[in-house]
């Protein structure tokens, strides 16, 4: 997505996403839901996701946030369950 596209989904300005995006700029909390809804996120995922430079994990998050609750816990204990070493014991 282009800044230009950004901008027109958040009715904001083209500068303004360019200096948000260069770190020059704070933004409201209202701002970052309009960045994340234009992106179709939310605004945890984008705060959560710029923690970490991991492609797999950042996949695994956008699939388990397409989940219901239950969904997520199933898949949770599922990952445990096939990364425990041998010697850990079951939960």
């Amino acid at each position: 997505m282009t800044q230009e596209q950004l901008a027109e989904l958040t009715d904001t300005a083209i500068s303004y996403i360019g200096t948000i995006e260069r770190g020059e700029q704070n933004i409201t909390i209202q701002t970052l839901d309009k960045i994340a809804q234009a992106l179709q996120s939310d605004i945890y995922e984008l705060l959560t996701l710029s923690q970490t430079d991991n492609e797999t994990i950042r996949k695994i998050n956008a699939l388990l946030l397409t989940q219901d609750h239950f969904h997520q816990e199933k898949s949770f204990n599922v990952l445990r369950e096939m990364l425990r070493k041998p010697n850990d014991p079951p939960h």
